[in-house]
């Protein structure tokens, strides 16, 4: 017969080593719990129109949108993304973007962002990122690489001219447009580049000029929301963003 004090030692034994099976999932449970384990957030929709989403997730007014998820638009669609910095992008119809990388800490004075967007227009204008002594700001296109010096600009492809093409917005700031072939900046309000579609091996950025208030509204409606386009809608920023006395020769 055991002695009563056997069945305790027995006991305490036991408790002890269900403690020690038990601590390696506790850590585990508190590792996947910090912020470092967990997708971070790094902006959320603030605007959208039919059907988009974020990974899975329906895209709703306030849905979050984390490092490397999928940001996808349906036809007709146009969705907006306020990232934590005020910086914005904004997506036309049938468009697929990743964020790769996001860094915004003002205590460090470091800003980067990172985007891959593989088909669709978009429009993006950088926020409290520019105001960092360390920003790197850039986003991959199909067409080329884009490394935006704190500036707001719209890419893509221009309906009815069948080439690729980028457009300065802003006053401020710039954009290097790059890729295998070759490089242009565009440091103009008004200013683009094309990049005609060929079937192999891509084509360099074309020279930068200033693009004409048609081309401009034809570019702008694929990432407006509201009514269906109309290039009265766009006309005064088109007027603004070129001078009125360009020679014609420059439109292309």
């Amino acid at each position: 017969m055991r002695s009563p004090g056997c069945r305790t030692s027995r006991a305490t034994l036991t408790r002890s080593n269900r403690a020690r099976c038990l601590a390696p999932i506790f850590c585990l449970f508190l590792l996947l719990g910090t912020p470092e384990a967990i997708a971070q957030v790094v902006g959320s929709v603030s605007k959208v129109q039919k059907t988009a989403q974020i990974g899975s997730t329906p895209a709703a007014n306030g849905t979050p949108v984390s490092m490397n998820a999928e940001i996808l638009t349906g036809p007709g669609a146009r969705l907006e993304v306020t990232f934590r910095d005020g910086t914005t992008l904004t997506l036309g119809e049938n468009a697929r973007v990743v964020v790769d990388r996001y860094v915004y800490n003002p205590s460090a004075s470091t800003g980067v962002l990172a985007i891959n967007a593989t088909r669709g227009a978009m429009r993006f204008a950088t926020g409290k990122l520019s105001g960092m002594n360390n920003k790197d700001v850039k986003i991959i296109t199909p067409e080329a690489a884009l490394a935006v010096r704190g500036t707001e600009f719209w890419a893509g492809f221009v309906p009815g001219d069948y080439q690729y093409g980028v457009l300065l917005l802003s006053e401020t700031g710039r954009v290097d447009v790059d890729n295998s072939i070759g490089s242009v900046t565009l440091s103009q309000p008004g200013e683009g580049t094309d990049m005609p579609l060929v079937l192999k091996g891509g084509a360099a950025p074309g020279d930068p000029y200033i693009w004409p208030a048609d081309k401009v509204a034809r570019a702008l409606a694929t990432t407006s929301f509201g009514l269906a386009f109309s290039p009265l809608n766009l006309l005064p920023l088109a007027l603004i963003a070129i001078p009125l006395s360009q020679d014609d020769d420059n439109n292309r």
